[in-house]
């Protein structure tokens, strides 16, 4: 016969795993916060349209996507994509994530043509963004959004630090993330700050 196994469970485990309102709360929360990104992303409609000039004719401005999955770095999270446009070569798409536990982010990601015929303004032009809490990836990989140093930079502290090596970076870089963080708590600005963000960002590369 199979030997018999109990696995352990510590009390906060066992509260958790009983607790019923907490699964009833996390489905109310996960409602809500797509319901706020549907509301976001008709905001950003109109922002588009009088920037389309800025973006790939191939880029979603229509129906964008809103998806959610349970466990980025072990968290729920859940993604408003719009405008959008990933394939094998090519992303252009700005990028708002609500990650449980930890923030909400707004991030322009560029990478392919989209990056390649924008990369002299935004070396140009990225002095703009400063003081206005902007974050520049400086990680290997263009899939991860939390805001440890070894993925997010201060942009402020980078350009304060060596601006000239900032833009070379720019320059050279396979591809460009540029993002802001909003805390949790702050829940309320998410729709007034994510289209801030973006019209940053489009005045960034345009």
């Amino acid at each position: 016969m199979p030997e018999t196994k109990i696995i352990p469970l510590t009390a906060a485990e066992l509260d958790v795993l009983g607790n019923a309102e907490y699964y009833i709360i996390k489905q109310s929360v996960t409602k809500k916060v797509q319901q706020q990104f549907h509301v976001l992303k008709s905001h950003l409609e109109k922002e588009i349209e009088g920037c389309k000039d800025t973006i790939p004719d191939e880029a979603d401005c229509t129906t964008g996507r809103i998806f959610r999955g349970e466990n980025y770095k072990g968290f729920p999270y859940i993604v408003l994509d719009y405008p959008r446009l990933f394939n094998k070569n090519d992303v252009y798409a700005f990028r708002t994530m609500c990650w449980f536990g930890h923030h909400f982010s707004h991030t322009i990601h560029l990478s392919g043509k989209p990056l390649e015929s924008r990369r002299e303004a935004i070396q140009q032009k990225i002095h703009l963004l400063q003081g206005k809490g902007f974050y520049y990836c400086v990680h290997t990989s263009p899939w991860e959004y939390y805001y440890d140093a070894d993925n997010y930079r201060s942009l402020d502290d980078l350009l304060n630090e060596d601006p000239a090596a900032l833009r070379k970076d720019i320059l050279e870089k396979d591809f460009i993330k540029l993002s802001r963080r909003l805390e949790i708590k702050d829940w309320e600005s998410t729709t007034p700050y994510g289209v801030e963000t973006f019209r940053l960002c489009m005045e960034l590369i345009t």
